[in-house]
């Protein structure tokens, strides 16, 4: 039989579980970014995410959905996973392109949508190069070059976003993708602003 201490030791984790898991609106903050469940959460990031100032509850999402994030021990090992996750994000956007673009090539299809799909697979070739010199200037603690890749990074995607918005009538086709791109290129330059 468990002693008396084993069973307050577990019944104090079990009502700390449930009561991480309900919704507390007394322990949520003012801006209801964060509530009691992120006592689940690893500390980092919930406090990482919190001051920054753009997709709090997204950094907090795709953060902790990361095991390299989950593992980091400060705040410059976040914003290396974080651009890790950007930077695949844009990459798998690349290749989405590149497919959509070649089935669409050539068929007789809205010359308007070929235009952008073209114009988009270079962009994002080229905002890929960008995350990966921003990667390379993360390695380095080189805050500002840092913060100028993402920057071409992201004016990269909105000039593929702007492309098709004023060629295809299909002016959506890649809003979402272009979107999630963006965001997280933005959560990665505020987390990469905090170790400035």
């Amino acid at each position: 039989m468990a002693s008396p201490l084993l069973r307050l030791i577990v019944l104090s984790l079990a009502l700390l579980i449930v009561n991480a898991t309900d919704d507390d609106p007394v322990n949520a903050t003012d801006d209801g970014a964060m509530n009691a469940t992120t006592t689940l959460i690893n500390k980092l990031i919930v406090d990482t995410c919190n001051r920054t100032t753009v997709h709090r509850e997204l950094c907090v999402e795709a953060l902790s959905a990361d095991p390299a994030a989950k593992n980091a021990s400060d705040v410059h090992g976040l914003a290396v996973a974080a651009l890790k996750l950007a930077t695949k994000n844009a990459t798998d956007t690349s290749e989405y392109v590149e497919k959509l673009h070649d089935k669409k090539a050539g068929g007789g299809g809205e010359p308007g949508l070929e235009q952008c799909l073209e114009d988009c697979e270079k962009d994002y070739v080229d905002a890929v190069e960008q995350l990966d010199s921003a990667a390379a200037a993360l390695d380095d603690e080189n805050y500002e070059d840092t913060a100028t890749f993402l920057t071409a990074a992201m004016t990269d995607v909105k000039s593929c976003q702007a492309g098709c918005r004023e060629r295809s009538r299909n002016r959506n086709v890649l809003t979402k993708r272009n979107g999630d791109v963006n965001r997280l290129c933005s959560i990665v330059l505020t987390i990469a602003g905090l170790l400035r």
